[in-house]
């Protein structure tokens, strides 16, 4: 039987929630579209590119000549960008120097940075990869890519998603923008009840997570995904759509490609919008809690189970988090019941709803993982 009195409680909580979220969400939109708008791409040959450190300030910053087309004229100018840590990551790859040394050395001491300088440069002059693409936004380097790289619109993209949530009765609940990815997460209004075995009765709003890097820090992806309305925590579901950044070989004069961007992006869209049509089925939202269902009649060892995180991508400290909140077994935090793979899964996900909003999205996305057994 149906709680009327707590489903109630539960809907003034959600919509105070969904106000509380407004304000954020559109500034976190504000500067995915702003991001988008100052983004620079140059595709230069890597034996062009050059690395020294700047006289004021002393950073490691990557030099180049251009063809400034802008101006309507094929003017060459030269340019002195900064290096983001994403993009000093993919230095590494593509010169085949370990990343996180190389990040180590790029913003360290004095002696650091000379040393990464004289790395960078040694293997621009002499590898054989001929051309990348470099992606900047105000003078900061973010992304070093393959000239391959399928380049598109981001907030065109969201702007599909959100489009599609809309026709289908979901609406935007969270947003992040960060250096070098975004996130946009949409819900159902409407409370899911539902009863577990071992974890009483739960309350679930079901919609999706798009996310996508104009840098290369991942691909376009969808994935469904759920907030559980007691405790507001977050949870990823399956994978709905992954699109990797891969295309035709960008030309040198990349203004020519521009044509290509567009339609590409058209393309993505379209394909994001018609995997939000999907939302609407009722299968999805049941497969989502039948998953849950099944975790919450899977019992466990919650202290062996908390020993193996770290196994699935958490750090000490995380694991230990996810320890401590098992024990207090607060049901704001979605606790409630026996000790079960899905009370686990809650205490992780509470973990994650404190945590700094990338790592947040990372550790529901392990917790989502962990609902098959």
């Amino acid at each position: 039987m149906k709680n009327d009195n707590e489903l109630s409680i539960l809907t003034t909580k959600l919509n105070s929630y969904l106000t509380s979220k407004s304000k954020p969400v559109t500034e976190a939109i504000a500067r995915i579209e702003r991001t988008g708008s100052l983004l620079d791409d140059y595709v230069k040959p890597v034996k062009e590119l050059t690395f020294a450190r700047s006289l004021v300030g002393g950073d490691v910053r990557m030099n180049f000549n251009y063809n400034d087309v802008e101006s309507g004229t094929m003017i060459e100018r030269t340019t002195s960008l900064g290096l983001h840590e994403h993009a000093v990551s993919q230095i590494g790859d593509k010169f085949g120097v370990p990343p996180a040394y190389l990040r180590n050395l790029t913003f360290g001491t004095n002696w650091e940075k000379n040393l990464a300088t004289t790395i960078m440069q040694e293997h621009a002059s002499n590898i054989a990869r001929e051309r990348v693409l470099i992606r900047s936004v105000e003078g900061e380097v973010r992304g070093v890519l393959s000239d391959k790289y399928r380049r598109l619109n981001s907030m065109e993209i969201f702007m599909a998603f959100l489009l599609g949530a809309q026709q289908i009765g979901s609406v935007l609940v969270d947003a992040h923008s960060g250096e070098t990815k975004g996130f946009l997460e949409v819900i159902n209004p409407n409370i899911v009840e539902f009863d577990t075995q071992l974890n009483g009765r739960n309350y679930a709003c079901i919609g999706a997570r798009i996310r996508n890097s104009d840098f290369g820090d991942g691909a376009l992806e969808v994935y469904l995904f759920a907030l559980m309305v007691k405790c507001m925590n977050g949870l990823v579901g399956q994978t709905m759509l992954k699109e990797f950044h891969l295309g035709g070989r960008i030309p040198e004069n990349i203004q020519i490609s521009e044509d290509t961007y567009k339609k590409d992006t058209a393309a993505k869209a379209a394909l994001v919008g018609d995997v939000m049509k999907q939302l609407a089925a009722p299968d999805v939202t049941n497969g989502l809690i039948t998953r849950i269902q099944g975790a919450a009649a899977v019992e466990v060892n919650l202290v062996k189970e908390v020993e193996k995180l770290p196994k699935l991508g958490l750090t000490l400290g995380e694991a230990e988090n996810v320890g401590r909140v098992l024990m207090e077994n607060n049901p704001d935090n979605g606790l409630q019941g026996s000790a079960s793979l899905w009370k686990l899964v809650n205490g992780l996900t509470a973990v994650a709803r404190e945590s700094k909003p990338e790592r947040k999205r990372e550790l529901e996305q392990i917790a989502g993982e962990m609902l098959v057994r």
